[in-house]
């Protein structure tokens, strides 16, 4: 930790470290100085007790203090920290949000526990009393149970962990294995803190299920798992003291001798190791801040790519181009010049042929004897050409052609340019030679001079300001070389500088951080010390924290409990009084009777036939159970108990890692045969990718990979170590069964379910046994726990419950809901009420574990209001002991009430639908008998009158079957689809907001620099998975919803077209449409994926924790990817909505024609045995009347129409 070695603590040292943290403003560390100072001033041993909720933590304090000072329940009580210490009875409440408080006296002990059970408005409680078990200069601290990461990163945090001397870690003997357990122990190694481990609730344990020392050694191999060494395990229970395993006694032995003959080493260890760990902590906090700040500056440096030349190089370059960018126009400028005044353009004999020009322009000039005009312009024209002429060719030969090769060989460097056309002939004109004539002149030697002077200036002039010209055109392409060197130089100029004033603030962070390390760690070697005004700084900080405010509890504000609206009552009672308007054994006796008098009778044979048929698949109807639950809530032992063999294995370790079905004997199988399916390689594979990055194409690579690395430096959870652990374990056995499908003996069955290296291959597993339960018909799914080590297939499991008959979720006593329960009961909830019936029973297993019947009703209470925070209104609810039941099936066990209820429920109420089709054929039955004894009491005519009738109304109804309004039905259930798809884009912007922190948080996002920004994308990976996993929850509840909706618009178009039957013959009735259990529809229900790209932008943004935390980072990020991933999930909805419509249009005109048919049927084979059965009745008319007789009073009170 430090390269300090430890030595004993004193409080100069410590007012030293307080003063250096407070300059530091660092107050979480100044706290724990000044909690050390108090601590060494009151010479106080702090024992803490920690671990899993209701795991006894308060009742084994009770215990130890010999006096219920503690809330103790079943249920989790503790909901902040209590400190309690001999002294003068009282006790001290700090607040979350105001002032502490004192009580000079004990409150009443419900209103003491009442404050122990708030965690919104209480921080921590102190209690002071004069025990006898309680020594002077000790604090035993009670602290919140831990369920979950979370829980325990709080505890770390709020708890003054870092005062504790000696922490007892208790466990339940059913949840050793939760790996919240591992991590939090971690923690406890790093602070140098030692640690007892309690395995408490001993009294479950059951030396048949699993002996003491099997249990021992899997704890063992547990703990070796987790890397963890406790001083010593102690198993103990608070209930059974008698039991030989309890070590209660020895727990107290340790726990005298810690406090007597070590108490003065283990506070100054702590000290110690305490003030070590805290500056360690300071330090290590400050090394994070540097290393951030380092790291976003390394990313920095490492992009820039400095340039070979030195700093002095590229800057005396970049000088030298900026003056060639100045001079280059110059240059440019002086060589048009000067080339152009060097120029003799008008030797002699061009002078004289500009002499004539211009003699041929005086007035007086003539072409011959007389002045002919003609002539004259004629010989003006012909000296004009020729002096042009002239004049051109020495411009191009003396001016040009030069300008030319010079002016193209200077821009060589910069540009290719050629100048090819004559610029002369372009540019200057034979007109312009005229125009340069001053009018009147005198041809005379000098005015010839001064002429030819004025053409040759014009020319040159003409020539420089072409190239004035060219260059204006040409100059961005003439310096745009030179500027491009410049901007590159200036680049490389910026680079180093940007990489000098990088260095240079990451040489002063550095600098920083060593004075900060070596000043803090001087103070701890007593190397530097502040002086004497320190000690009476913290002392009076010290005093500061003294509670003046004294208060009696009647004046504390009592927080108001939860009105109880809902009736108070028995829950095994429930509505199990309610007698169903249908009973399984008066339906077979009327069913029998029925039968026996319709003999003989032809007109009914084949609605006979039908009764007959019903009755027979009504009594071998089969059902499937499904059964759900957290790990070790004790399912395999209740399953055993409605077998009433031991036939799952059952252990306070997780077992049920596959699906396991427990059905009833068929042809092919027999009693005690186990049909198993194991994954196909594929199916594998796929489990083993959701868990690492790496991509396989095959197992064998898989196992190659295993052998290869390890596993226990995999940032993975432990859980998912577990699995391929096993998977590495088990491989060379069970390749060769990959993907197939066998029979193995019963014995084979609890090692299959019990081992996890043969486990992790098995997709399912299906026993074939005769028992009372399979008798019933009744097929009983075990599956996987939410959270055990194991779990891997919560939407398999979830799978069962849309086609399940009924589901029983079975929850332990003092365990009721952990966090994996509440989100399987949060998906329960959103499709309860899809069922036509409710089929949800909810077991409170281990009920023998309550020390009274108030203590059993306080935990119904409990899981029933918690069950209401899902939804879940008025549940069937049942207190049971699976562990004593399968010893004796006593009332006392709550097994013979659930399995009276169960079974009621599953003959009486699953059979409803099955048994009304039944009356309603014996209705329709008793509508032809009735017929016919009409017409076989009237006379010829009115026979002839019924007949005509009858064919009239088959006429009538059949329009009516035929002209339904099927349509409308069908928009019923489009309706509904619509409504349900609109929520749950709905639902998705009100919970992305929680889900995003779920996944984007300080425990997934810790680094800094490059790989912070790897953090944030792999968080927001998951982040997109997570949402589309629930895409496909809503999916699924979607169609268990729109299913009932389908079969209620079935039913109601079916009732409707029976209504207007009724209107045109009374006795007449359709047969009942049973539910139709619609197919998966098959839709590919994923949303679009997340571009890489764009995960990376997504990461980008991200430079350090703290400006990402505790600045706009994550809000900012929060608000980009909400609205990305709100657009993918409304896009997903949408197109899922438009598929399910045209899935449930395809199904509706299938089932609708298949109605239309039986309906139409029913209709022609009703009318026709009416109309046949009448001459063919008349001798048969006694035995009609007693089937009217019978029929009516079997249907008197179980068809209203």
């Amino acid at each position: 930790m430090l390269t300090t070695s430890s030595q004993r603590v004193d409080k100069r040292q410590l007012a030293d470290l307080y003063r250096f943290f407070d300059e530091k403003n660092e107050t979480i560390y100044q706290e724990q100085i000044l909690d050390y100072y108090a601590k060494l001033q009151q010479q106080m041993l702090h024992l803490c007790f920690s671990g899993h909720f209701s795991a006894g933590k308060s009742t084994l304090i009770n215990h130890l203090m010999n006096e219920a000072l503690l809330p103790q329940s079943p249920i989790p009580t503790s909901a902040n920290i209590v400190e309690i210490q001999k002294g003068d009875e009282g006790v001290i409440v700090h607040f979350l949000d105001q002032p502490a408080i004192k009580m000079k006296a004990l409150p009443p002990m419900d209103r003491l526990h009442q404050l122990c059970r708030d965690g919104d408005e209480v921080k921590k409680i102190e209690i002071f009393k004069n025990m006898e078990a309680l020594p002077e200069g000790v604090t035993f601290m009670d602290t919140p149970g831990i369920d979950a990461a979370n829980d325990a990163d709080r505890l770390m945090t709020e708890s003054a962990l870092h005062q504790v001397d000696v922490l007892f870690y208790v466990m339940d003997y059913n949840h050793v294995q939760s790996e919240v357990n591992a991590r939090f122990l971690k923690q406890m190694d790093e602070m140098n803190k030692p640690y007892y481990v309690i395995i408490n609730q001993m009294d479950k344990h059951d030396e048949a299920e699993i002996t003491i020392s099997d249990f021992k050694d899997s704890l063992k191999h547990v703990f070796e798992q987790w890397g963890i060494s406790p001083e010593q395990v102690f198993y103990t229970s608070m209930y059974d003291t008698g039991k030989e395993i309890n070590q209660f006694n020895e727990l107290r032995k340790t726990i005298n001798q810690l406090i007597t003959a070590n108490h003065q080493n283990l506070l100054q260890d702590t000290l110690s190791h305490g003030t070590e760990y805290s500056v360690f902590q300071g330090i290590q906090e400050k090394q994070k801040q540097m290393d951030d700040r380092l790291t976003v500056l390394e990313d920095g440096i490492d992009d820039i790519v400095l340039p070979a030349a030195s700093y002095e190089e590229v800057q005396d370059r970049y000088q030298t181009l900026e003056e060639k960018k100045k001079n280059i126009e110059k240059e440019y400028s002086h060589e048009v010049e000067q080339t152009t005044k060097n120029a003799q353009l008008v030797p002699y004999e061009i002078r004289e042929k500009a002499e004539q020009l211009l003699h041929s322009f005086d007035p007086k000039f003539k072409v011959g004897l007389f002045r002919n005009r003609k002539k004259i312009e004629s010989e003006r024209d012909e000296r004009l050409a020729m002096f042009y002429q002239a004049i051109k060719e020495k411009a191009e030969v003396s001016l040009e052609w030069k300008l030319r090769d010079k002016m193209s060989e200077f821009l060589k460097p910069y540009v290719s340019v050629h100048f090819s056309d004559p610029i002369f002939e372009q540019q200057f004109q034979a007109n312009d030679l005229v125009k340069l004539m001053n009018e009147g002149a005198t041809v005379n030697g000098d005015y010839i001079l001064v002429y030819t002077d004025q053409v040759a200036a014009a020319i040159k002039k003409m020539y420089r300001q072409f190239y004035k010209n060219k260059w204006h055109e040409l100059r961005d392409r003439i310096l745009s070389p030179v500027e491009e060197q410049l901007s590159e130089k200036k680049r490389e100029l910026e680079t180093i500088e940007r990489y000098q004033t990088i260095q240079a603030e990451m040489n002063q962070i550095k600098h920083e951080f060593n004075d900060y390390k070596n000043n803090v760690e001087s103070i701890l070697r007593k190397e530097l010390t502040f002086g004497e005004d320190e000690l009476h700084a913290i002392e009076k900080e010290l005093d500061a924290r003294i509670v003046d405010k004294v208060l009696d509890i009647t004046e504390i504000p009592q927080k108001a409990e939860e009105t109880k609206t809902e009736k108070q009552y028995d829950s095994q009672l429930r509505k199990d009084n309610d007698t169903p308007l249908y009973s399984f054994n008066e339906t077979i006796t009327d069913v029998e009777q029925s039968d026996h008098l319709f003999k003989g009778i032809n007109g009914l044979g084949s609605i006979r036939q039908e009764i007959l048929r019903k009755k027979e698949r009504l009594s071998n109807r089969s059902f499937t159970i499904a059964l759900f639950g957290a790990f070790s809530a004790g399912k395999s032992s209740f399953a055993n108990a409605l077998i009433g063999e031991k036939v799952l294995p059952v252990s306070p370790n997780p077992t049920t890692a596959a699906i396991n079905k427990i059905s009833p004997v068929r042809d092919n199988y027999q009693h005690k045969d186990v049909y198993v399916v194991i994954k196909q390689e594929q199916e594998l594979l796929a489990d083993i990718q959701e868990i690492v990055e790496e991509e396989f194409q095959n197992l064998s690579k898989v196992y190659k990979w295993i052998q290869k690395t390890k596993l226990d430096r995999l940032d993975i959870a432990d859980q998912h170590k577990s699995f391929l652990t096993a998977f590495y374990s088990g491989f060379n056995e069970m390749q060769r069964r990959i993907g197939t499908e066998y029979v193995i003996d019963f014995i084979d069955f609890q090692r299959y379910i019990r081992e996890e290296e043969i486990a992790c291959f098995v997709k399912e597993m299906e026993l074939f046994y005769d028992c009372p339960l399979t008798e019933k018909q009744i097929t009983l799914v075990d599956t996987p726990g939410a959270d055990s080590v194991n779990a891997r297939h919560t939407d398999l499991a979830f799978s069962y419950i849309k086609d399940a008959d009924a589901i029983l979720f079975v929850t332990y006593y003092n365990h009721p809901f952990s966090k994996p329960d509440q989100q399987f009961l949060e998906r329960l909830g959103k499709v309860k009420d899809a069922f036509e019936l409710d089929k949800m029973f909810f077991i409170i297993n281990a009920i023998d574990l309550a020390k009274d019947e108030q203590e059993g009703q306080l935990v119904v209470d409990y899981v029933r209001n918690e069950l209401h925070q899902f939804d879940i209104k008025d549940p069937r609810m049942f207190s049971v002991s699976s562990k004593k039941a399968i010893e004796e099936k006593s009332e006392r066990t709550g097994l013979p009430q659930f399995e009276q209820s169960f079974y009621r429920f599953v003959k009486e109420e699953l059979t409803q639908m099955s048994m009304r089709s039944i009356y309603t054929d014996m209705h329709r039955a008793n509508a032809l008998v009735t017929n016919w004894l009409s017409i076989i009491n009237g006379d010829q005519a009115e026979k002839e009158r019924l007949v005509e009738q009858g064919k009239t109304n088959q006429k009538e109804i059949e329009s009516v079957i035929k002209e339904r309004d099927h349509h409308s039905y069908l928009e019923h259930v489009i309706q509904k689809l619509t409504k349900q798809t609109f929520y749950a884009k709905q639902r998705f912007s009100i919970q992305f907001v929680d889900l995003f922190k779920d996944y984007v948080n300080p425990g997934a996002i810790q680094s800094s620099g490059r790989k912070g920004k790897k953090e944030v994308e792999t968080a927001l990976a998951a982040l997109w998975k997570a949402i589309d996993t629930r895409l496909k929850h809503e999916y699924q509840a979607i169609s268990i919803r729109l299913e009932q909706s389908f079969n209620q618009s079935l039913q109601q178009m079916r009732q409707d077209i029976q209504n207007k039957i009724k209107q045109v013959d009374l006795q007449f009735s359709l047969s009942e449409v049973e539910d139709i259990y619609l197919p998966q529809a098959d839709l590919h229900v994923r949303q679009r994926e997340v571009d890489k790209n764009l995960l990376t932008n997504w990461g980008n943004t991200y430079k350090d924790s703290k400006s990402f935390f505790a600045g706009n980072g994550r809000k900012e990020l929060e608000e980009y990817t909400g609205k990305y991933f709100g657009e993918t999930w409304e896009e997903a909805v949408t197109k899922m909505e438009k598929d399910l419509v045209t899935f449930y249009q395809e199904q509706w005109k299938h089932h609708d024609q298949v109605i239309w048919e039986q309906f139409y049927g029913e209709v022609n084979t009703y009318y026709h045995q009416v109309i046949a059965g009448i001459e063919d009745q008349e001798e048969n008319k006694e035995q009609l009347i007693e089937i009217k007789e019978h029929l009516g009073h079997v249907l008197n009170s179980k068809l209203s129409g």
